[in-house]
């Protein structure tokens, strides 16, 4: 059976898929600043999918980052409330 996909999401799927990069998002340090800047995939950038993807990568690490990456991680005003 086969089923209708808009065409912006195929669009998508197939940028993201010929890329060949294995992966939709990173951090990564940016200095100074002493948050960790998210990298998004080229083909997510500005999407929906993009910005969940975003997100469930600041809750992973948030949960599962170390003591330091996890403060690097939060925004000021979270640190700060925390201390």
């Amino acid at each position: 059976m086969s089923r209708w996909w808009r065409a912006s999401i195929v669009g998508q799927a197939l940028a993201y898929a010929a890329d060949g990069r294995p992966l939709a998002a990173t951090m990564v340090t940016a200095k100074p600043l002493l948050e960790l800047k998210i990298l998004v995939h080229a083909a997510l950038i500005d999407t929906g999918l993009g910005r969940r993807i975003t997100e469930l990568d600041r809750f992973v690490d948030e949960f599962t980052g170390d003591e330091r990456g996890m403060r690097k991680s939060r925004p000021p005003a979270k640190r700060q409330l925390r201390r």
